[in-house]
């Protein structure tokens, strides 16, 4: 073969395209290229829309609402049992609705446990999440102002509550209608209210209310400290009780079956205490010391004894928290509290932590932290003083009952000093007061003759005086059953009215959606097409380009 020699050294000349003949070439095949796009298009549109109808569309469905019941806030049901929202998604509650709506046939039962998830939001809260993300997207924003940016949103996350949520179920595999759904995500939030009721007492206030049986009933022979003290506890719960229900809604105005109202009961309760209890309770302890006085003596002295270890122990820790909330005072003031410190290190203090006082006159990043601080310093004030107020409060508490407690010993125990409590000392006492019983059987027959009881019912051995304190006893015992059978009514009819599983416990303004979404959106099928036909016209460039080389 015959090849030049020169052939390695000067290679062929490259031919090359001006931009001029590339116009030229376009210009020339405009035509077919715009036929190539528009039919890449079409075929590109059609291939996607009739995959759009053949991929299975997505059915999400969402229920705002709120829970409004009375502990909401601190996860506590209004019988103080612990409260999650997770508890609306709880097994026996979905099991409820699916049996109530008939759903075996369109769902299966596992799966329908599956499908819900309930969350914390709402439209307030998305509207609000969506304010502050716009405004902390601006990269333009400096440190300081991200900040502050991020300390309001927590601030109005704070203001707006925790108490709204979003109920929202997927029924992408079901069979359900739109309406269908509705009805069941609806119908979710009522069965949870019914099943909290029935199950978990929900319909019911963490009030207790005492009751009276037949065998409290006081009786001659009984252990009259043991009635005494029951008396006494039963007409202090029964206060506190008719306190916290006056205190809830709709108190004012219900009104049991005979017409009357709460604090028609309340007026009645509280003069009972001083006019009717306390004497019988004072009479069946003086019946007690009359049986054996040094359990009395006894049981007086260590219970005063108690009492004064409690109001050192409440006096201390006042003081303690009287003390360490003037020295906090103190040093965020840059004072001393005279502990050990150097000079070099008495800077002052903010918050009694050893942060120096920031200068306020400084730049914007030194005035936001000396903002932050501020309301840190003022918060923790608070706090203190609170719990200053709390302490000196349980000071008052135990120095009352201290003082009840030896009032109640005075009026028991005769004043006799320095007497040692024999045998021989009571059978003195008991002859001093035989005379005086005596007497006072006479004025005391007529009351028995009015009171529950008479004298028939009561043994004839017993002295008319012992018999006199029980009847009266029995009396104010029945006056204090019907007391507490009357506050029960009250109870049950403010639990009925501000428990109402369907109207109390939650609420919502707003009305069930439906949203259907394709897995194939219009976005991907415009991208497809796009992609497609750039891809057509390069391969079509290309070929042309090659056809025109070869003619050349």
């Amino acid at each position: 073969m015959n090849q030049d020699p020169n052939h390695w050294d000067n290679p062929p000349e490259e031919t090359s395209i001006s931009i001029s003949e590339m116009v030229h070439f376009l210009r020339v095949r405009a035509v077919q290229l715009f036929v190539v796009a528009i039919i890449t298009g079409m075929i590109s549109l059609g291939a996607g829309y009739f995959v759009r109808i053949a991929a299975p569309e997505s059915k999400i469905a969402s229920y705002e609402f709120a829970f409004t019941f009375d502990g909401a806030a601190e996860k506590l049901y209004p019988n103080g049992v612990p409260f999650s929202p997770q508890d609306v998604l709880a097994a026996p509650v979905l099991d409820t609705v699916y049996d109530s709506l008939h759903l075996k046939e369109r769902i299966e039962q596992s799966d329908f446990r599956k499908i819900f998830t309930i969350s914390q939001g709402g439209t307030s809260y998305a509207l609000l999440h969506s304010e502050f993300e716009q405004k902390l997207s601006d990269n333009k924003l400096s440190a300081p102002e991200r900040i502050q940016f991020e300390m309001q949103y927590r601030a109005a996350l704070d203001a707006l509550g925790s108490n709204s949520y979003i109920l929202t179920g997927d029924f992408t595999n079901s069979k359900l209608c739109e309406a269908e759904i509705q009805q069941v995500i609806t119908t979710i939030p009522t069965a949870w209210a019914n099943f909290v009721k029935e199950v978990r007492g929900l319909a019911s206030y963490d009030i207790s209310v005492p009751t009276v049986a037949d065998s409290d009933i006081i009786k001659i022979g009984d252990d009259y400290i043991f009635a005494a003290e029951n008396l006494r506890a039963t007409a202090q719960t029964l206060a506190v009780a008719t306190k916290l229900l006056i205190a809830k809604p709709g108190s004012k105005i219900v009104r049991d079956t005979d017409g009357r109202k709460l604090v028609d009961l309340v007026a009645e309760i509280e003069p009972s205490y001083a006019t009717d209890v306390l004497p019988t309770y004072l009479d069946l302890f003086r019946l007690a010391y009359e049986q054996n006085p040094e359990r009395v003596i006894r049981i007086f002295t260590n219970r005063i004894d108690i009492g004064k270890q409690a109001v050192a122990k409440a006096k201390s820790e006042a003081e303690i928290t009287t003390t360490a909330f003037q020295n906090y005072i103190m040093l965020s003031n840059g004072g001393d509290t005279h502990n050990d410190t150097s000079d070099g290190n008495q800077e002052k203090l903010v918050g009694g932590s050893n942060m120096p006082m920031v200068n306020l006159n400084a730049d914007f990043i030194d005035r936001l932290i000396g903002q932050g601080v501020a309301a840190n310093d003022l918060s923790y004030r608070q706090k203190l003083n609170d719990g200053q107020l709390r302490v000196q409060t349980s000071v008052l508490v135990v120095e009352d009952s201290l003082a009840t407690d030896e009032w109640l010993y005075e009026q028991i125990v005769p004043k006799m000093p320095d007497i040692k409590y024999s045998q021989t000392t009571t059978t003195r006492l008991l002859a001093e007061r035989k005379d005086t019983a005596a007497t006072e059987n006479a004025a005391q027959a007529s009351y028995l003759q009015g009171g529950s009881s008479t004298l028939g019912d009561l043994p004839s051995t017993t002295p008319m005086r012992v018999q006199a304190i029980v009847v009266a006893a029995q009396n104010t015992q029945d006056r204090q059953t019907k007391f507490c059978a009357r506050t029960q009514n009250f109870y049950d009819l403010l639990s009925k009215r501000n428990l109402n599983p369907s109207s109390i416990l939650y609420s919502s303004p707003y009305a069930p959606f439906v949203i259907y979404t394709n897995s194939v959106s219009l976005k991907q099928i415009l991208t497809t097409t796009v992609a497609a036909e750039c891809l057509a016209l390069g391969i079509s460039l290309l070929i042309m380009a090659t056809r025109k080389r070869q003619h050349a």
